[in-house]
């Protein structure tokens, strides 16, 4: 696989129904990343809602994987008290991830800042 590019995306400012390219919401960007990468998401989720999620994956018909640890191109899901409000995607180097937010545009960060935050790694393994 060549090199990743989205040096272009930096910078790029949040719209809650941001779908690109002049804008983001988190989801449609970690889309984006993935699409950059070969990988495909879907156009919606569920994966911010923890309840549906962890019924999905007991019940064996999850569109993602819980994963143990970050891997490239995974989604990380972080939380505020106990509810995941906002996703990253987590970069090939597995210590930094791609987010936006409503006040800060997209950025790269290390994923060990946020340590605390993070409620978990999921890797998208399609819908049933």
């Amino acid at each position: 696989m060549s090199e990743l590019h989205y040096d272009d995306l930096i910078g790029k400012p949040f719209a809650e129904d941001g779908n690109g390219p002049d804008s983001y919401n988190c989801w449609n960007l970690c889309r984006e990343v993935c699409r950059r990468a070969g990988l495909n998401l879907p156009a919606r989720s569920y994966i911010y809602d923890e309840q549906a999620r962890d019924a999905a994956i007991q019940a064996g018909k999850a569109e993602f994987v819980q994963l143990t640890h970050a891997e490239p191109f995974c989604i990380v899901v972080f939380q505020r008290r106990r509810w995941a409000h906002h996703l990253g995607i987590v970069l090939p180097n597995c210590t930094e991830f791609m987010h936006v937010t409503r006040t800060r545009p997209v950025t790269v960060e290390r994923l060990d800042k946020h340590a605390r935050k993070i409620e978990g790694f999921y890797r998208y393994a399609g819908a049933d």
